[in-house]
């Protein structure tokens, strides 16, 4: 199964602007190279990555990492990069610009093409979490949906205060959350695409949206550890976690 990485995003909130946010360093490597060593632990190693907000530097990250190995086939065109490696391990790479503004429905319905009527694998390129992809596939399997999605129970990131008559009378120190969330992660069928109408299309607040009214979306329950990378103390914190050998994201 090919595994498509939505990496058009920005990095404004972490003061990153200079570079695009899946470039954005923990321990030295950029976020996208931690999301796809999460894959290839499990050996999904053909890669579509969907470029948008300073695309030139992902696909110069990409050139440079890989150009100076024998192994190595990089293949340029006007939209689009392939790199492939090998017989064994096998590696493809294949980097896309879907555009600055597309929304991320778009951007799924540009790469129509290189996914060959076939299951899968979407994720985001900013987001780490130790999710069981082989559990994870053979669950959507079961399931029988046309999208499967990791959802998360999160703790509040904030301790919460009860208070009677002016005083605190208990403190509940990053209460766990009692809803589930989208945690990204998904499993699609290529079922999918007839949900995508254009390139202005969000897919997660509409195409979601109209595929659960369906009955069509399936929930993988993740309750491992997660840390957002919104801010930059996100950042640090994942560098620490990174620097002291305790980056829960890390199984390869």
């Amino acid at each position: 199964m090919k595994v498509v990485v939505l990496a058009g995003g920005m990095g404004t909130r972490i003061r990153e602007e200079r570079k695009p946010k899946p470039l954005v360093e923990i321990g030295q490597k950029p976020l996208l190279w931690h999301v796809m060593q999460i894959y290839k632990k499990y050996n999904f190693n053909e890669f579509i990555i969907c470029l948008g907000y300073k695309s030139s530097l992902i696909k110069e990250y990409f050139i440079k990492s890989y150009k100076k190995s024998l192994k190595t086939n990089i293949q340029i065109f006007k939209n689009k990069i392939i790199i492939t490696e090998g017989k064994s391990p096998y590696l493809s790479i294949t980097l896309v610009d879907t555009g600055v503004k597309t929304k991320t429905g778009g951007r799924l319905r540009k790469i129509r093409n290189l996914l060959e009527d076939e299951s899968f694998l979407l994720c985001y390129a900013d987001d780490l979490k130790n999710v069981n992809m082989n559990k994870l596939v053979k669950f959507h399997r079961k399931q029988k949906s046309i999208v499967t999605l990791t959802g998360m129970n999160y703790s509040e990131r904030f301790g919460i205060l009860k208070i009677r008559q002016n005083k605190v009378v208990d403190i509940i120190e990053k209460p766990q959350n009692t809803n589930w969330i989208n945690g990204g992660y998904y499993v699609m069928e290529p079922e999918v695409f007839h949900f995508i109408k254009n390139d202005n299309v969000s897919f997660e607040t509409e195409s979601l949206k109209i595929l659960t009214r369906k009955n069509k979306v399936s929930i993988f329950k993740y309750t491992g550890e997660y840390v957002p990378l919104d801010t930059l103390n996100d950042k640090i914190r994942l560098e620490k976690l990174w620097n002291s050998k305790q980056a829960y994201w890390k199984t390869w």
